[in-house]
């Protein structure tokens, strides 16, 4: 046997036994992910109650929704975020934060933007959604290290996409030939290997980016010896919105715009207790296209930049989650995500199939060499 061939055998077994080991788990991290590529548009589905009734893009003070929103809210609990639709049709979401039982609660109101009228209002985390969030980033045990677990799982199948890729490369067809249909092999090995090598590159884009997420100071290390990376703020933890801040949202975010002329409001999120400074995105440019991140000091007023602007570092890992996630890309990127979720089920399935079938074909094979052999002793 050749060198290439033993390496290709070694290199198909290590394939095989990825899919076989992490299949089912790789399964969940997969479905879930491409069911939240459609999040807006399947939630606005399933709660028709939440879309706006007015089209037509009108924007009221940002006090006026947080307003609203502390009315159902209930008594001890604070808006913490507001965050403006993206593009007409959408609801204005303010959130609020607080810990029970040791678990942190996300409670979330729906407004109407023109009018400024409570849609609805949930638990977050109770809702479908937000179980598949737990369950895509952190196999819903974020306690155990989910989000690493995740991290490696997304390494494996890293792994599994470029051997495959390997495994497939042809030895004899060229071209477009060599992307299509397969005479001769089965309709399970013909998805697993035509849908395998059409998919790969955005899988490893899309696998590439969930590692960045999972392990996101190693990542930034290994990223900061080919380019200039800003240092990451520490994640401030869980504290409580701030009752009484010194300043109200509407001059925050007017002080903001008025350093972004054709700026809008994107997310607002307020003081809290271990953190006195408003945080304030905006969009830069039409749409989604690009934002600025600003931070205001409640106590003094005093407005900074906080995106990263001189070395990239926040800007790099947005982009990273935009990718991933598929945030503002478009719908041809919206679709490669789905499918980069749903089809590596389907290579689990059809590997496993492919597996069975020549293991039983061996079978087969040794049970006719047996009667042969037992056929030549007897004569």
């Amino acid at each position: 046997m050749s060198k290439r061939g033993g390496f290709r055998r070694v290199l198909r077994t290590v394939h095989l036994w990825i899919g076989l080991i992490v299949g089912v788990p790789l399964v969940v991290v997969c479905l879930s992910g491409s069911a939240l590529v459609w999040h807006d548009a399947l939630e606005g589905w399933m709660h028709p109650e939440r879309r706006p009734s007015s089209q037509d893009g009108v924007v009221l003070p940002p006090s006026h929704y947080l307003g609203e929103a502390a009315k159902v809210l209930g008594e001890g609990l604070l808006p913490s975020t507001l965050r403006m639709p993206a593009e007409a049709g959408a609801p204005v979401v303010v959130s609020a934060l607080d810990r029970v039982d040791g678990r942190v609660r996300f409670t979330a109101v729906w407004l109407d933007p023109a009018t400024g009228r409570v849609l609805d209002s949930a638990d977050q985390g109770a809702s479908l959604f937000g179980f598949l969030h737990r369950l895509h980033g952190s196999l819903a045990v974020p306690q155990f290290a989910g989000r690493q677990i995740v991290g490696w799982i997304g390494i494996i199948l890293l792994a599994a996409a470029v051997s495959g890729m390997w495994l497939w490369w042809p030895r004899r067809e060229v071209g477009l030939a060599a992307l299509g249909w397969r005479q001769g092999l089965k309709v399970s090995a013909n998805i697993h290997h035509v849908g395998g090598v059409w998919i790969a590159l955005p899988l490893i884009v899309v696998t590439v980016t969930g590692i960045y997420i999972s392990f996101p100071q190693t990542s930034r290390a290994v990223m900061g010896a080919f380019m200039e990376m800003q240092p990451q703020q520490p994640r401030a933890p869980f504290g409580r919105a701030l009752e009484q801040p010194a300043r109200g949202a509407d001059e925050v975010v007017a002080g903001v715009l008025e350093q972004v002329p054709d700026g809008r409001l994107a997310v607002l999120s307020l003081p809290q207790e271990n953190r006195p400074s408003w945080s304030v995105q905006v969009w830069t440019v039409a749409g989604t296209v690009k934002t600025a991140q600003f931070s205001v000091e409640d106590a003094t007023g005093r407005i900074s930049r906080a995106d990263g602007a001189a070395g990239g570092g926040d800007e790099v890992s947005r982009l990273m989650r935009r990718i991933h996630d598929a945030q503002g890309m478009g719908p041809v990127w919206e679709t490669l995500v789905f499918l980069t979720g749903v089809l590596p089920a389907a290579f689990a399935v059809t590997g496993v199939m492919m597996w069975l079938r020549r293991r039983g074909n061996r079978r087969k094979l040794e049970m006719r060499r047996q009667a042969v052999r037992l056929a030549s002793g007897s004569s």
